[in-house]
């Protein structure tokens, strides 16, 4: 929904920008199922979401930066599980 409000105007790309971040990191865990996803459920499906992304500055770059910060905390939850395990 906030995709749409950017894209029909009810609110600018640069106020949305600088009051969220959210849409970056769940953009980035469905991109990689987009496809799968519009399949399913429409062509349509994230579409204004989509086009917020494309055009936030360095969009795609930031979102592709939030997959691997992801990738890399869910590498160290074993260890952070362990030490958690062993001081409990």
């Amino acid at each position: 929904m906030a995709g749409a409000l950017v894209k029909n105007g009810a609110i600018s790309l640069e106020l949305f920008s600088d009051s969220n971040g959210e849409h970056i990191g769940v953009f980035s865990k469905i991109e990689p199922l987009l496809g799968d996803i519009r399949a399913a459920y429409g062509s349509q499906y994230a579409a204004s979401f989509e086009k917020l992304i494309d055009a936030t500055p360095d969009g795609r770059k930031r979102v592709a930066e939030a997959r691997e910060r992801m990738k890399a905390i869910r590498a160290q939850m074993p260890q952070t599980e362990q030490k958690r395990a062993k001081s409990a």
